[in-house]
């Protein structure tokens, strides 16, 4: 029955003077795996959920580059090389682990993953130094273990010099077997790695090997076995991607994780809460979604008030923290938001976000938090105290429109916009002059809220019934009314003049088809809530009209979409 709107990526892409940092949002899509691509997915995943890597190497002043060798577009290996002279390997490069092991030449055989690579041979290596310490890592498949040595490991023409690995002699299942990788180089944190083992990117960055302690990948889609991608030591190359780069504070300096949600932007509240961690096993919804853990933070700050807010189904509640939080590469300082333990009803059961962000006014604020838009702002994080909504009709799951933060795009609107004030700073709240359908009168100086957080347009009662005489339409009792799906062409405008300029809702705006039991209804996007005096328009309204919301002059801009 709702669209809802979702955060999945963050982008940040300007096409005005104002900077403007691009979230894009996605419409709702049932997206179902086959039973193959999660097998084959979770061969690697069982332990793993790094991509997999391999070739060739070149340097330059600055970096090193290490290309990438695609093999059925899935997995990626490079070469390095080990001892002197070097022995090379195909290796999987994972940011996934931190220890680097190869074969050795003294697995048995009875090793079938072994005996397919190549192996280290620490006798045919003048710089090898004994270490012998026994190592194991474990994987779904098993152990994988062996012995530890130390030599010098040469990766894209950088040379680390007393790097200890692994000489793995037993390698678990087949996962390594037909593998077009020998062994795997570690990328993430000492902090997991096994036996205490310095990693080779961290020698690199001790011994002065590298201009800068980075590392980029670039991983081409529809490679070749020879060309598959790169991979970057010490640096970034701008040439191999667009804009700029969207930056998140990594949680725990372990693996490279981050925490992300899926985030329902509304316009209609003004707090921010996301599932908790700490949630029970029986909240549905919060173990069906991302939850935030605080003890994998190191920006977290406790607060532990409690805080609840009413939805029609019952209170969700938990209580407070504070932590960075990042919207399309802003990253907000010292953020109070909520971590829900109870959360009412099946209303976030089964809806694609985890939480929800208010963008309202914090004199509706629950506990007096500051919105996150008001800490972006006080902290000097937009050009502009502005955010403006562009809602794709027709959307697909990838591209479902924009929500700008700090600026307008004035290439998704045609003319100019209109601006109205805002009634009372607290929801986006505004006078409406007129309504109108049939030349009969909805409403006359009526006030209005533009809510993105619904796909309906929520009316007065006395008005609900005026617009389902015009359209001949039957109600279910609950506030919904159904019409006939072939009388759709015949069906009137609706008409709402704001500021002096009319904005229309055609037939094909307002009626939403919805499908119950393999039976298609046509239903009206006019409803009505018990009590109700102002009008809320929802997405049925912002999806057709570009909206602004002007918090710094407190008022709200309209303009027709320009691709509706």
């Amino acid at each position: 029955m709702r669209q809802l709107l979702v955060l999945l990526v963050l982008v940040g892409i300007g096409h005005s003077a104002a900077k403007l940092n691009r979230v894009q949002l996605h419409v709702n899509k049932n997206f179902t795996k086959t039973h193959g691509s999660v097998k084959a997915e979770k061969t690697v995943l069982a332990s793993k959920y790094s991509f997999l890597a391999e070739n060739s190497f070149s340097v330059s002043s600055s970096s090193a580059t290490e290309n990438l060798h695609n093999s059925m577009n899935n997995e990626y290996y490079g070469v390095i090389a080990i001892g002197t002279p070097k022995q090379r390997f195909n290796i999987l490069f994972d940011t996934g682990s931190a220890n680097l092991w190869v074969p050795s030449a003294s697995c048995p055989a009875s090793n079938t993953a072994c005996q397919r690579h190549n192996k280290y041979n620490s006798a045919a290596s003048s710089t090898y130094v004994a270490n012998g310490e026994e190592f194991a890592i474990e994987y779904g498949t098993g152990s994988l273990s062996g012995f530890l040595s130390t030599d010098t490991v040469t990766i894209a023409g950088i040379s680390i010099k007393d790097q200890t690995f692994g000489e793995a002699l037993s390698e678990p299942g087949t996962t390594f077997v037909d593998a077009p990788f020998a062994g795997i180089l570690g990328l993430a944190f000492s902090a997991i790695a096994v036996d205490g083992v310095t990693p080779p990117f961290d020698n690199m960055v001790s011994q002065g090997l590298l201009d800068e302690p980075v590392i980029s990948f670039y991983l081409k889609r529809q490679g070749t076995a020879v060309r598959g991608g790169e991979l970057i030591l010490g640096g970034i190359d701008s040439s191999l991607y667009r804009g700029s780069l969207t930056y998140v504070p990594v949680s725990v300096p372990a693996y490279w994780q981050f925490t992300r949600f899926n985030i329902l932007f509304d316009t209609g509240s003004a707090n921010l809460w996301v599932p908790s961690a700490s949630c029970p096993a029986s909240n549905t919804a919060c173990q069906r979604h991302n939850k935030y853990n605080s003890a994998a933070s190191s920006t977290y700050v406790a607060n532990g008030e409690e805080f609840a807010i009413e939805y029609g189904t019952g209170s969700l509640s938990g209580f407070l923290s504070t932590d960075t939080v990042t919207i399309a590469g802003i990253s907000i300082k010292d953020q109070t938001f909520g971590e829900a333990l109870s959360e009412p009803g099946t209303t976030f059961v089964d809806a694609p976000f985890a939480g929800i962000l208010g963008l309202a006014f914090s004199a509706i604020a629950v506990d007096g938090v500051t919105p996150p838009f008001d800490n972006m702002v006080s902290q000097g994080l937009l050009d502009e105290p502005v955010i403006s909504f562009y809602l794709k009709r027709q959307g697909t799951a990838v591209r479902g429109g924009e929500l700008i933060l700090g600026g307008i795009d004035s290439s998704l609107y045609r003319g100019s916009l209109t601006y109205v004030p805002v009634s009372v700073p607290a929801y986006w709240q505004f006078t409406v002059n007129t309504i109108k359908t049939n030349g009969i009168l909805l409403c006359n100086g009526c006030q209005a809220i533009a809510d993105t957080g619904t796909s309906l347009i929520a009316v007065p009662l006395a008005a609900y019934r005026k617009i389902n005489r015009q359209l001949g339409a039957t109600d279910n009792g609950g506030g919904e009314a159904f019409v006939r799906c072939g009388r759709i062409s015949a069906l009137p405008k609706v008409n709402l003049n704001i500021g002096g300029t009319v904005f229309t809702l055609a037939p094909r705006d307002y009626i939403v088809k919805v499908t119950q039991y393999g039976q298609t209804y046509c239903m009206s996007a006019f409803t009505y809530m018990e009590g109700l005096s102002f009008w809320i328009l929802g997405d049925v309204f912002i999806g057709k009209f570009y909206t602004v919301f002007d918090k710094g002059n407190e008022r709200i801009g309209f303009a027709r979409v320009a691709d509706y």
